[in-house]
């Protein structure tokens, strides 16, 4: 059994494992130094079985995985709607510092985003972490905001 995958910016990076039976499974095994080359992003992959007298194949499953960045290597864990939230939070509170929404210097300029613009933009991204927060707890089988309860 064959597992391929795809990334899907459409670049020609492609992942490639051969699985080995154990038992009445399959397992897909790839060392660390093989991992560590595979572009972080979103895949589509297709799971084949491969027939060995004519190499004839027929694909099994088909489906989408994302391989994200190793966080022992001191990268940020946070999405980008984290990171935006982040980034927006921090211009807002230094808007109080510093009042100037445009700038011209030797005929060059430059325009800020006014307080109003920033406003909405935390709003939509803060939606955008709730979203993702909801996602996350539903997929680990935890109860999220969205979760009703009920007693009979």
């Amino acid at each position: 059994m064959n597992l391929v995958a795809r990334i899907a910016t459409g670049n020609s990076s492609e992942i490639s494992v051969t699985a080995t039976a154990s038992g009445d499974d399959y397992l897909f095994t790839q060392a660390s130094s093989v991992t560590d080359s595979h572009d972080v992003g979103h895949y589509h992959y297709q799971l084949e079985v491969v027939r060995n007298s004519d190499s004839n194949r027929l694909v099994v499953d088909r489906g989408e995985f994302d391989v994200k960045s190793d966080y022992d290597n001191n990268l940020d864990p946070r999405g980008h709607a984290e990171i935006m939230l982040g980034k927006i939070e921090s211009i807002l509170e230094g808007k109080a510092d510093s009042d100037v929404s445009s700038y011209s210097i030797a005929g060059r300029s430059l325009s800020k985003y006014s307080p109003s613009e920033l406003v909405d933009w935390r709003a939509f991204y803060k939606k955008e972490v709730a979203l993702h927060k909801r996602e996350e707890a539903i997929k680990h089988g935890r109860k999220s905001k969205s979760t009703i309860l009920m007693r009979f």
